[in-house]
Parts: structure tokens; sequence; C-alpha cells
């Protein structure tokens, strides 16, 4: 359920004893999509996907431009329930937000590139080490 430009990256992100999950995908134009899997509460229940929002950058890109790689990792204190996003880009770009799973009023966010060689980046790995996230 993503855009019409094609997926080349998924992850998720859950929270420990959350009822929800959060998924990325990731593709053509510079684009991701978040949406919130929310767990029924018992076997006989059954889960529900919903669009949280989509990121854009600031700027055209195009079709040749894409997200190669995701990963999201759960942020502290856990009753916040956000997730830090981060994701590798054709131009060796990453792009980098912080997402909460409650509903936004917009559907849109934007988060902050950090510029990189040139070489694109085609995969990415978030590691937990002494309270810090590395990437």
């Amino acid at each position: 359920a993503h855009n019409s430009h094609g997926v080349e990256g998924v992850c998720s992100s859950h929270h420990p004893n959350a009822n929800s999950t959060l998924l990325a995908t990731c593709g053509g134009k510079l684009s991701m999509e978040f949406y919130i899997l929310c767990h029924g509460s018992s076997p006989s229940k059954t889960s529900t996907v919903s669009l949280l929002c989509s990121y854009r950058t600031l700027g055209k890109a195009t079709i040749d431009h894409r997200m190669n790689a995701v990963r999201a990792s759960p942020l502290h204190p856990h009753d916040k329930k956000s997730h830090m996003i981060l994701s590798g880009d054709s131009d060796g770009n990453l792009h980098l937000c912080v997402l909460s799973e409650k509903a936004l009023a917009r559907k849109t966010t934007i988060g902050t590139k950090l510029h990189g060689n040139g070489r694109p980046i085609l995969c990415l790995e978030l590691i937990r080490c002494f309270g810090k996230i590395l990437a």
C-alpha cells in the first residue's frame, strides 16, 4: 500500500508491552510512508493497519532519486510512543525524523537531511548501545 513509485525498503518499530507497531516503507521520489499496526487484544480480535503520515523532502525529487533503505527504533520514554526513523537515499544522504504514534493534524512530516558523500546508501542498521542509538 505504498505510492506508485515502488517500495525499496520496509521496517517496523515496537515499544515493549505496546499493542501497536510502527511500520515504515520507503521508495521512489524520496518518499516514506508510515503506518500504525494495532494488534488485536486477543487472538480472536483482528488487527488493523492505518496510515499515520508520509515523509516528503523539500524541493522536487525525480523518479530516479529514491530512498533505498529504512530502519526505525522506539525512543524513551515508552509511554510517549515515539520512534526514530532513519533512511538512506540514492545520493548518499541520510534522512532522519522522529514520529509519535499519535495521529497528526497534517498527514505529511518533514525530517532532517544529513548530507553524505554522493554514494548510494543501500543498507542501514540501528544498534542500541549504552542508552544511545548508533547507525
